[in-house]
């Protein structure tokens, strides 16, 4: 019993792009940051185990969620310079 509650807790967040904020909390262990303006980020941390942690971020806008990272925006475009 007690295997199960530890992998349980464990699990990776379920979510969708367009998902309603309400659906997202009640589905997910998250942690609010911060919530201004009509935008609502939430923070999701998972314990691999063996693994170092893996941090989420869950931005949601106008009770909609619209990005997910792990704190740093990706950039659009990488530039490779080769010799």
């Amino acid at each position: 019993m007690a295997l199960l509650c530890i992998v349980t807790s464990c699990q990776a967040p379920r979510f969708y792009m367009g998902e309603s904020e309400q659906e997202f909390v009640k589905h997910n262990h998250v942690e609010m940051v911060r919530a201004s303006g009509g935008i609502s980020i939430y923070k999701k941390v998972n314990y691999p185990f063996g693994s170092a942690p893996i941090t989420k971020f869950f931005y949601f806008t106008d009770g909609k969620l619209t990005q997910v990272d792990g704190g740093q925006r990706s950039p659009d475009i990488i530039v490779e310079h080769r010799n």
